[in-house]
């Protein structure tokens, strides 16, 4: 497309079915990108004392993963667009916290506790865009909503221990589902050769509908509750940020 052509040329090749790109060819499109999110998840209180809530730093979760989708693009008056989109991801964080203490018998007391945790997610979205040009590409600013489900699971590992041996050995596995609601802005670069990329950054409301535990000790390990259930309160609802960045392709 030769770069001295106008405006109102360029928005009519991209969205014109008579122009130079036919608008079917150039409104469907798939997408990978890179991805930060934030994630508060809250261990099982009913264990060994809040074990994990005695330690903060392991609860503040930024896992990194990728998202993928597809969607397609509809033209409103060639200056606005909307857009139809699922996205799925997989993101991946590992913690890990350590705590001594001395013993009133001088024994040093470790206790180490570390947490993998996944998050699967996917959510359905749809954004109003404004469409602008330049020499080079179609600068395309947008704001979007959506509403998903998000799966993660917990394996967290708790020891503590003392010179004479572990005193304190078990696994936690914590499944949760949630309902989530985002809101996001983000640009769009639409190359004229069907290429572009994105940045965005969004709001996430987590809503866990479902909770499983499974606890599994580990030795001799007294006293712990090994039950698995529900156990939902008002805390189970929290907020989280996302950023991405990605390419995709039109056709």
């Amino acid at each position: 497309l030769p770069l001295s052509f106008t405006r109102a040329e360029i928005l009519e090749s991209y969205w014109s079915p008579s122009g130079l790109k036919n608008k079917l060819n150039r409104s469907t499109f798939i997408f990978a990108g890179a991805a930060m999110m934030n994630y508060d998840f809250k261990h099982d209180n009913r264990v060994d004392g809040n074990d994990a809530d005695n330690y903060s730093d392991i609860n503040s979760f930024k896992p990194l993963g990728v998202n993928v989708g597809a969607g397609k693009e509809f033209n409103i008056n060639g200056y606005f667009s909307t857009t139809s989109k699922i996205t799925a991801g997989y993101f991946f964080d590992s913690l890990k916290a350590n705590r001594s203490i001395t013993l009133d018998d001088g024994q040093k007391n470790e206790k180490t506790l570390a947490d993998n945790l996944k998050v699967m997610r996917g959510v359905f979205t749809q954004s109003i865009n404004y469409n602008a040009e330049t020499s080079l590409f179609i600068f395309q600013p947008f704001v979007e909503a959506g509403i998903g489900v998000v799966m993660a699971n917990s394996d967290m590992s708790y020891r503590s221990s003392t010179e004479a041996g572990p005193e304190r050995e078990y696994v936690l596995d914590t499944r949760e589902q949630n309902l989530v609601m985002e809101a996001s802005a983000g640009i769009n670069f639409v190359g004229y050769n069907n290429l572009f990329s994105y940045i965005k950054v969004g709001y996430q409301r987590y809503k866990v509908y479902k909770k499983t535990v499974d606890i599994t000790e580990i030795g001799d390990t007294p006293d712990l509750n090994q039950s698995s259930g529900n156990d939902l309160s008002d805390d189970d609802a929290f907020s989280g940020f996302m950023t991405s960045l990605g390419i995709g392709f039109r056709f």
